[in-house]
């Protein structure tokens, strides 16, 4: 069977279940009165089903004010606990490319993930977790093998430069994990869950948690690994650069948490993690590269009054990079030598006042910011920078909203400095809301881009520019969504245009030695739009079809640094979702993603700019996964998962090209243990 008559077969299975699911959902509604759904019965059993879409999600990360999804003022994506759990996954990032269209990851020389979010790269997305930074990256991106999902409760994303409480690095967005609240525990619970499957993965985890009075305590451990295997290319590959294995990894992630209710006014959380991981190319490899990460913060959250709410915290981070000599000469072997390590210790106040029409917001943070690399041109640098903001949310009407705000950001460095304004409006209607904004960005350069220095493994010398400007963005948005009963209908525009756009530049032939400067680009344009339409009906089943269109637009000044944006992506995930008694319930899950062809211009050989450009055409893919998740009682869940279903091997392994030799197939189970 060929690719077309694959994907056709598929578009028509998806479109006959949707339509089947209606069918039923409205025999199930005409045949059962509003009554029976609230039976007994039902109450008793559904824990795990959903009946209509559920917009009561409280979410912070827009204007840090707890509101309800619906009525946000600012349009926030929400992935919930429920939807993580159903596509199986072990970390963010496989939720993100599974979940939203427009997204991608791809790969560079030495196999370290770049993501692409609607034509932004990692650098210019914010990645929290609990509105805490993290520290440490990995060609511009974070160490998503961090970010496992086991203590994960849901995930929003707000993207564009429209929230004012987030300054450099967020022109692209800010994805907020927010992880469970310890305050909800049961008096102690106990979960323990593992993992196998093909290519050698292990996943293995422990959750311990206890509550007493006004303390509460939860302790994680997650431990995942994999082996390397090889890929195989086909001769006809357009460009030199292939990717001929996929290195093993194995991580450690230990993650404690505290709540004490000191009062019924303060409340006190301080949180310890330790994380650390070893990349293997191959078993045999004499060098291996290892990550490590110490983090810990505190935070005291005190309600001054009805109206007051004050937040103070204070973050540590650490995040290194080591190279350890497994197998090498008599005065190395054993060695662990640190090449990078990055330390921040943040600082922030934040102050919520209540008016009779609205929320009034003020907030300041201040971040030392440590860099030691040996492919910096000195040893290290520091780099001080502080911001502040005021943002007024202001309830005009009952249903229209405004959100007004100014930031100001100076970082020490260059003495770069910047106002940006921000605003935001809603307008909700019954069943329906309309959102638009305006957001200024600005990202100052990072030291890696000020000061790098350092030969990489495509033979050119990336140097760092101290004369680089910062980028200037502006960003609008405009989305509507409509809601009824199963139903929900989502639209988002976006326009972005950005001013001294940061990337590296055309190379310089300097005694045979090609140097890659970083520059700044005079403008670019990212634009595009994603639709969305989901329903959850009360017999259980699901359905959600996202699409997102991305269109980049920059002088053609030199090749991509990174894979550019595919233009045309799409995402579906179809379920069945249903506690049928109070011991045994079922989930049966089927998702995939669609991306398109795109086209990139590169060198015709890294190692000899001269040698000129080529437009390289890198196809298309789309990949599905089936889950069948079985739960007996709150104590076990045995979930079987099948991945790439249709045994998709691309023709050569490009680094935007999925990692995948064909179906895979993996088990886990987890038995949880608790008292209320």
């Amino acid at each position: 069977m060929n690719l077309r008559a694959r994907k056709y077969k598929i578009c028509v299975a998806v479109a006959t279940f949707v339509a089947m699911a209606g069918s039923l959902c409205a025999n199930t509604l005409d045949e059962t009165t509003e009554a029976s759904f609230a039976s007994p019965s039902d109450t008793l059993y559904s824990d795990w089903e959903n009946t209509g879409i559920d917009l009561d999600q409280v979410v912070v990360t827009a204007t840090r004010t707890p509101k309800l999804l619906s009525e946000a003022p600012i349009q926030t994506m929400l992935i919930t606990g429920k939807d993580i759990q159903r596509l199986d996954v072990a970390n963010v990032e496989d939720v993100l490319k599974q979940e939203l269209p427009g997204v991608e990851f791809s790969y560079s020389m030495n196999m370290q993930v770049n993501m692409n979010m609607a034509g932004f790269a990692g650098q210019s997305v914010l990645f929290l977790v609990d509105g805490e930074r993290l520290a440490g990256e990995t060609n511009d991106n974070v160490d998503f093998e961090r970010l496992v999902t086991s203590d994960i409760d849901h995930i929003e994303i707000v993207k564009g430069a429209v929230s004012v409480l987030y300054g450099s690095s967020a022109n692209g967005g800010v994805i907020n994990i927010i992880t469970k609240d310890v305050s909800r525990l049961p008096s102690w619970r106990l979960n323990a869950y593992g993992r196998v499957g093909s290519h050698g993965e292990q996943r293995y985890g422990l959750d311990l948690g206890v509550r007493k009075r006004r303390f509460a305590n939860t302790l994680s451990l997650v431990h995942n690994s994999t082996d390397c295997f090889r890929v195989y290319n086909k001769d006809n590959s357009p460009v030199p650069l292939l990717i001929d294995f996929v290195p093993g990894q194995s991580s450690l992630n230990v993650k404690d948490k505290a709540i004490l209710h000191a009062s019924d006014r303060l409340r006190l959380t301080g949180r310890l993690g330790y994380y650390s991981r070893e990349m293997v190319r191959f078993a045999h490899e004499a060098e291996h590269s290892r990550y490590y990460d110490y983090s810990a913060g505190v935070k005291a959250d005190y309600e001054a009054s009805v109206t007051d709410h004050l937040e103070l915290s204070y973050s540590f981070d650490q995040y290194d990079k080591t190279r350890y000599y497994a197998q090498s000469s008599m005065l190395l072997s054993g060695l662990n030598v640190r090449e990078y390590s990055n330390v921040q210790n943040s600082l922030r106040a934040l102050w919520n006042h209540t008016l009779p029409c609205g929320i009034l917001t003020f907030g300041a943070d201040y971040m030392h910011d440590y860099l030691a690399n040996t492919k910096l041109a000195d040893a290290d640098y520091i780099q001080s920078s502080a911001d502040a903001f005021a943002q007024f949310d202001w309830n005009l009407t009952s249903h229209f909203e405004l959100v007004g705000a100014l930031r100001y950001d100076y970082f020490q460095i260059g003495h770069n400095s910047q106002v940006t304004p921000k605003i935001s409006a809603a307008w909700h209607k019954g069943r329906f809301n309309l959102r638009g904004g305006y957001g200024m960005g600005f990202r100052a350069p990072t030291l890696k881009e000020l000061y790098y220095d350092f030969e990489a493994m495509s033979g050119w010398i990336i140097t760092g520019n101290s004369d680089l400007k910062p980028e200037q963005s502006h960003n609008f948005n405009l989305s509507a969504d409509y809601t009824h009963s199963c139903y929900n209908y989502t639209v988002i525009g976006y326009f972005n245009h950005i001013r001294n756009r940061i990337t590296t530049g055309v190379p310089q032939s300097v005694d045979a030695t090609a140097y890659l400067p970083y520059i700044n680009l005079p403008e670019a344009e990212v634009m595009g739009f994603e639709a969305t339409a989901q329903a959850r009906w009360h017999n259980g089943l699901g359905a959600k079809l996202s699409y997102g269109y991305t269109y980049e637009h920059k002088p053609d000044q030199a090749p991509n640094q990174f894979m550019p944006a595919r233009p045309h992506s799409f995402t579906y995930r179809i379920d069945y979702d249903r506690q049928f008694t109070r011991n045994y319930g079922l989930t049966v899950a089927l998702n995939g993603r669609w991306l398109s062809q795109v086209n990139n211009r590169e060198y015709r050989s890294p190692q000899q700019p001269s040698e000129g450009i080529l437009c390289v055409r890198y196809p298309q893919y789309h990949l599905h996964k089936v889950q069948l998740i079985q739960r007996w009682r709150d104590i076990a869940t045995l979930s079987l998962s099948v991945d790439n279903l249709l045994n998709y091997k691309p023709e050569n392994y490009f680094y935007n090209a999925p990692l995948t030799t064909g179906r895979t197939y993996s088990v886990s189970l987890s038995l949880n243990l608790e008292r209320q």
